[in-house]
């Protein structure tokens, strides 16, 4: 489905909250390596919200992404939910791990501040919360 820039707003506010799941999910599980790697209910938490954030990046709009290319890494993000997807058992840990460490923080304070620019359509004070 072509998104002609109108939808940009709410896939925004869908990947926020599928990165602060995972932000929740190293809240609950501890944001220790060694646990991610032995828990499995960790490990599947944070990889469907990490599939979930690939899969909404490709319904923001050709013009949004182009526009926004040179802060967010949006092929990337859509190949690491296909990485995710269709290899699941043989992924590496070690990067899924330093994604959620390096990459989200950023996801999140880049959709907050897009959010803040978009045309009107009220957004509540938590949502815009880092």
């Amino acid at each position: 489905m072509k998104n002609s820039g109108q939808a940009d707003r709410g896939i925004l506010l869908d990947i926020l909250e599928h990165c602060r799941d995972i932000q929740n999910a190293l809240l609950r599980f501890g944001d220790d390596f060694s646990v991610f790697q032995t828990d499995v209910d960790y490990r599947k938490s944070v990889c469907l919200s990490l599939m979930q954030v690939g899969e909404l990046s490709g319904n923001l709009s050709e013009t949004f992404r182009a526009g926004t290319g040179d802060r967010m890494p949006w092929p990337a993000i859509k190949s690491m939910r296909n990485w995710i997807a269709h290899n699941y058992l043989h992924v590496k840990l070690e990067i899924i791990w330093n994604t959620v460490q390096e990459e989200i923080p950023e996801m999140v304070r880049f959709c907050c501040e897009m959010l803040e620019t978009m045309p009107p359509e009220h957004i509540p004070e938590e949502e815009l919360q880092l």
